[in-house]
């Protein structure tokens, strides 16, 4: 017994040579084994069949290993073809913080004609002696008009010929001015400042500078020239401790009736502090108490199809505005706004006649009737944060005093929501679950891969180039392994 079973670990060469005939077989399957490579005996079931003494077992673990194989590919092309398909799931949860960065809110008179109508009038006298004032408030509402001003009523009752006659004026006061450059200059001298809009300012329970600390003018779409607060506004406490609050005049109208009553201010909040979109808005009403009430969430998504741009965080103010003035100003006249020039910066468009844009006034800017189709498509950022605004309103015992609006803004609660998208199969998992395929249907590793691969490139070697030559580079591969 104890010889047999040493006999087991002999070499093939000492069994042929040996008397133990019992022990033949041995080096008979030994034989078939030297002869395969390496890798054979590691694939499960390969073994089988080749020291297999019979047809009906090769038979059997022939199927079997077959089936093994096909179940395979099978499972290894569903698990590739997910991967590459990029299959993804959202998880949501509530995080609760110390504190809230506010977004952007910006203010806005509802009438783009907030400019000091006695400094413009005794201008226009220098130009035109005898000019009225209903005349220079109809040549105001055709200046901020042809610049692309919402709200500018008289536009309506002028006829062609009219509108010619105050473009004669206008050419006549602008004359040293391009249509950019006389446009800032006249809201330079004569627009309506920050301190004229603003009274007073509360944030997380001090007193703040509402112009230097908290707010900055900015350009926005239809509106001209609004005001809103820095980056980087932090709510470090509850909903009334930790308000933004402010107090603000009613700014007069230079060509309309300045009816308190009709008065309104105009908000917006953004999570773009660049550029403002208009699309959804707040009206402001005087002596009234305004709330908004904000609730956050953060978005964090995989740039799958192109749904979204890594490129930029947040929504793509700069895309919506564009494509806004491609579908009504640069579509159908070739040209833009001097406000909004930087939103074209790159393309060479050069700044509207007036009196183009005022006959088609309704048309293009009041009621937005969309003339030009635009293929612009604008995706948001994978990354953002998103705002939801609740508005409150409630009304004042009595009239304000000193001020005329009042609006507050905050987090009701300090935490938001994390929505956030991860691929279902990561790198990582991926080559487990590929290795797990391998060995659970085959029972081969990446050491077994790799060997076949060596194999089958000695084959293909020898077949295209001949034995001599894949000899040699068999043995240069070994001095190199070896050194």
């Amino acid at each position: 017994m104890y010889d047999k079973a040493l006999s087991h670990v002999y070499s093939c060469e000492s069994l042929k040579n040996d008397s133990y005939n019992d022990d033949n077989h041995i080096c008979k399957c030994s034989s078939k084994l030297d002869n395969c490579p390496a890798w054979i005996c590691e694939i499960h079931g390969i073994e089988k069949i080749i020291l297999s003494s019979n047809t009906r077992t090769t038979c059997l673990w022939s199927i079997i290993i077959f089936i093994s194989f096909i179940g395979c590919i099978l499972m290894t092309t569903s698990v590739t073809l997910e991967f590459m398909r990029g299959d993804t799931s959202t998880s949501t949860s509530i995080i609760v913080a110390p504190s809230l960065k506010l977004p952007a809110l910006t203010i806005c008179p509802k009438s783009g004609d907030i400019l000091n109508f006695r400094g413009i009038f005794k201008e226009l006298k220098v130009f035109h002696p005898n000019i009225s004032i209903e005349v220079s408030k109809d040549l105001i509402q055709y200046f901020l008009g042809g610049n692309g001003f919402q709200n500018m009523d008289r536009i309506k009752n002028f006829e062609r010929t009219y509108v010619d006659y105050l473009e004669l004026l206008y050419n006549i006061w602008s004359y040293t001015y391009s249509t950019e450059d006389f446009f800032f200059y006249i809201y330079k001298k004569y627009g309506y400042k920050c301190n004229d809009l603003f009274v007073e300012c509360y944030f997380n329970g001090y007193i703040v500078d509402c112009c230097q600390k908290l707010f900055r003018k900015i350009s926005v779409l239809r509106r001209g020239i609004c005001y809103q607060t820095i980056e980087n506004l932090t709510q470090t406490e509850l909903d009334d401790a930790g308000k933004l609050k402010i107090k603000m005049r009613a700014p007069l109208s230079t060509t309309k009736n300045n009816s308190l009553t009709k008065t309104q201010l105009i908000v917006y909040v953004n999570d773009n502090f660049d550029i403002v979109t208009t699309e959804r808005k707040f009206y402001i009403y005087p002596n009234l108490y305004n709330n908004l009430i904000l609730r956050v969430r953060h978005i964090n998504l995989v740039n799958k199809y192109s749904a979204c741009s890594n490129e930029i965080e947040g929504d793509d103010g700069g895309c919506i505005v564009r494509r806004w003035l491609k579908s009504n100003i640069i579509g159908v006249h070739n040209c833009t706004f001097a406000y909004l020039r930087h939103i074209t910066i790159n393309e060479s468009y050069s700044i509207c006649n007036l009196s183009k844009i005022v006959r088609f006034y309704y048309g293009n800017i009041d009621n937005l009737k969309k003339t030009h189709k635009s293929n612009i498509k604008c995706v948001p950022g994978c990354k953002r944060w998103q705002y939801f605004v609740t508005h409150q309103k409630s009304d004042a015992i009595t009239h304000f005093v000193g001020y005329n609006f009042y609006l507050d803004m905050s987090f009701l609660t300090m935490q938001y929501e994390e929505i956030k998208e991860s691929y279902t199969t990561s790198i990582p998992a991926f080559m487990a679950q590929i290795g797990g395929q391998f060995g659970f249907f085959l029972g081969i590793s990446i050491i077994t891969m790799l060997q076949i691969i060596i194999y089958l490139h000695e084959k293909l070697l020898t077949l295209i180039f001949g034995g001599k030559i894949a000899r040699q580079f068999n043995a240069f591969f070994t001095k190199f392994l070896e050194l």
